[in-house]
């Protein structure tokens, strides 16, 4: 259990970092550059703070 939170299963962040901490170094570029590639996928879908209040 997270101590600080309470919260008793991992959110995405800890999910994520466990598959980071788990990459072999030689694969780490081409895993950075998955990541980037789909956090920006993800935040162009996100709506934004402008299109939510029309």
């Amino acid at each position: 259990m997270d101590t600080t939170t309470g919260r008793t299963e991992p959110d995405d962040h800890d999910v994520l970092l466990t598959e980071l901490e788990a990459v072999d170094p030689a694969d780490a570029p081409e895993v950075a550059k998955k990541l980037v590639e789909k956090l920006s996928d993800d935040l162009e879908a996100a709506p934004t703070a402008a299109s939510e209040d029309s």
